[in-house]
């Protein structure tokens, strides 16, 4: 019976301290005030004065420079870079803390794969070439999901808390600013879709009180929401990958597009998004006609942009009356000789 009492208590005790980390969960909340009080690995960093950063594997290098705000990637033609990928990269650089040593010990670099030569080596820099950090990253931790990483100037190896590779071992593709479009939404005046190839043009006019009205192929209201989902895509398009505009260009169809979409804002800007051929896997060559980069967009993209017209009319006016049919021809008057 004390036995059975004692295991009773045993289990009730279990359940108690279960209860106490999920909802309390003190271990995390330790690790939080350890982090914050430990010191970063590159104390006095500011992601304002980095201009450049250089990324190294192996034989691959890969530079990506700071020209009045705007980031670039330099290869045989610099090439914008994506703003918010290194924006991400630089904040956790300077969030790098002294936590989770895992050696102090200079011949254990090479297990750990920071050795110079062996791991990925980031650098960045600041105006007149000023080295402002740099480290390398090694391999995996135990949980494939941290990264071991190592200051250049210094022996210590630490286990940080983050799969680092994916911020850092990319392809050159993956760095670049994949954005084709980017406008608001609310600040459009005129929609036009054309199709080209079915020979069919959708114009679609914002009123003054904020709704949609077609005017083209047939005048009707349309739906609200069906346009806005339209605009939220366009105004913040971004191409799947790139195409290499050397090799795929006669092959694009962008001479002769297949789609071709024209929204123009209030203050008269305009905005055209071409769609040429489709090419294998599924994906569309597209251009914005002011920039000279050829993209790619997946065929899901490219459907939920040009939609049919019956999917943009409204269905009932607010008198309740039907939509109305495309406009037709009147039919020509009888010639003279026929009754």
């Amino acid at each position: 019976m004390k036995l059975k009492h004692n295991l009773i208590l045993l289990i009730a005790l279990i359940v108690f301290a279960s209860v106490i980390l999920l909802f309390e969960n003190p271990f995390e909340n330790k690790a939080k005030k350890t982090r914050g009080k430990a010191s970063p690995l590159f104390p006095g960093l500011k992601i304002e004065q980095v201009k450049k950063i250089v990324v190294k594997k192996g034989n691959t290098t890969t530079t990506l420079e700071k020209r009045d705000h705007l980031w670039y990637l330099l290869d045989k033609e610099d090439y914008p870079a994506d703003p918010t990928i290194i924006e991400g990269v630089l904040k956790k650089i300077k969030d790098f803390k002294k936590i989770n040593l895992a050696s102090r010990k200079k011949d254990k670099h090479s297990l750990f794969e920071v050795k110079e030569g062996i791991g990925i080596e980031v650098s960045l820099y600041g105006s007149e070439k000023k080295e402002l950090a740099r480290f390398l990253m090694g391999k995996n931790g135990p949980d494939f999901l941290s990264t071991y990483i190592r200051k250049a100037d210094a022996d210590d190896v630490y286990l940080y808390d983050d799969y680092l590779r994916a911020d850092f071992d990319k392809q050159k593709n993956n760095w670049r600013d994949k954005t084709i479009l980017a406008f608001n939404p609310n600040e459009v005046a005129t929609l036009t879709i054309s199709k080209v190839k079915e020979k069919e043009t959708i114009v679609l006019l914002k009123d003054t009180q904020g709704n949609w009205q077609l005017e083209e192929p047939i005048s009707s209201l349309a739906e609200n929401p069906a346009i806005e989902k339209i605009l939220t895509t366009l105004g913040s398009l971004k191409a799947a990958d790139l195409a290499d505009e050397e090799k795929e260009i006669k092959d694009s169809g962008l001479d002769d597009p297949t789609y071709q979409i024209t929204v123009k804002l209030k203050d008269n800007r305009k905005n055209t998004l071409m769609i040429g051929n489709k090419k294998e896997k599924g994906q569309y060559y597209a251009k914005n006609d002011e920039k000279k980069y050829l993209f790619l967009l997946d065929l899901n993209t490219v459907e939920s942009l040009v939609p049919k017209i019956k999917d943009l009319q409204k269905t009932k006016t607010e008198s309740g009356e039907k939509k109305p049919q495309e406009k037709t021809e009147a039919p020509s008057p009888p010639s003279p000789g026929r009754r």
